[in-house]
């Protein structure tokens, strides 16, 4: 295998599952088609059925509503399990690719990376777990989603919208600031659980050295000072995702009130229906909560993007 396939070796490895890629795309797309379709018939039940007292055409919404939510809610299950499916093989794949790697290298290099290697197996490939089986599948609905609700509301108002896009560039700039800092601690917290393992292979292999030099206390010493680095460094990475979440959902309630507002004015003068301002607060609060979600996984990838990296290393 040479370089640059090691360093796609992720994408190479999924594109093996095409079919089951193709049925997701097309899942995703059914997905797309109700999120599109959901709010008009809220619109429908108060604008038409409710204001004519047409209950044949308000159950028939209603009937609409309900399937439209099972779609959606069966679309999310299907697409998870699959991503599961693809993330079950691929890890067994990644970890057969490390073990093979490990092979090919020299008896100096061997000793050099078997902390880190040991880091990888119960850590790094873990990240690449949690990236397949618990946020693609979320995010690419989520993107989805967003994507929909905001070409729905081009129509709908279009200066509400232009509210949306203002806030857009706020959320883009403290996002790539707070992807810096949750880097900078996924790096370092992965440095520390090496040397964690480090000690704790030492402590394996030498224990009965240790316990006839009676040196409990000398190991117990260095192993405490490198767990606490370590959760010091946890507690730090942790609240940066908190920081992450909280800033984030801030500025869209923010705007989200914005939004309340002017639309509330709107149909205070008779500007929009009833309707009308069902959907504009429906379809921006379906924006603003997928941008959350979609923040929040953006997130957490750095950890991914540096679990990535370092197996890429060790494969290379």
């Amino acid at each position: 295998m040479d370089t640059i396939n090691k360093k796609n070796f992720i994408l190479q490895q999924i594109i093996h599952f095409k079919y089951n890629i193709l049925f997701i795309i097309v899942l995703i797309l059914l997905d797309a088609y109700v999120t599109y379709k959901y709010p008009y018939c809220l619109v429908n039940i108060v604008d038409v059925a409710i204001v004519n007292r047409d209950v044949p055409y308000f159950i028939e919404n209603v009937i609409l509503l309900c399937i439209f939510q099972i779609t959606s809610l069966l679309v999310s299950l299907i697409i998870g399990y699959l991503f599961c499916k693809i993330n079950n093989e691929l890890i067994i794949k990644v970890k057969n690719m490390i073990i093979e790697a490990m092979f090919s290298k020299s008896n100096n290099k061997i000793n050099e990376d078997s902390n880190k290697v040991l880091t990888i197996m119960n850590n790094d490939v873990n990240n690449i777990e949690f990236l397949i089986s618990r946020l693609l599948s979320p995010f690419l609905l989520q993107i989805i989603t967003v994507t929909i609700n905001i070409f729905v509301l081009i129509k709908i108002n279009k200066m509400i919208l232009i509210i949306v896009f203002i806030v857009y560039p706020l959320l883009i700039v403290l996002q790539l600031y707070f992807n810096k800092i949750i880097e900078k601690y996924s790096k370092e917290k992965l440095l520390y659980m090496d040397n964690s393992n480090n000690l704790i292979k030492e402590f394996i292999n030498s224990i009965n050295t240790y316990i006839t030099l009676n040196a409990k206390n000398y190991y117990l010493s260095r192993f405490n000072k490198v767990e606490k680095n370590l959760r010091e460094n946890s507690l730090n990475f942790n609240m940066s995702l908190e920081f992450n979440n909280v800033i984030s959902k801030m500025i869209t309630d923010i705007a989200y009130v914005i939004v309340l507002l002017i639309s509330g004015f709107m149909i205070l003068n008779d500007q929009i229906r009833a309707g009308e301002f069902t959907l504009i607060l429906l379809y921006t609060q379906r924006i603003f909560n997928p941008i959350n979600m979609i923040l929040i996984i953006v997130g957490r990838l750095q950890n991914v993007k540096i679990s990535l990296k370092r197996i890429s290393e060790i494969l290379n």
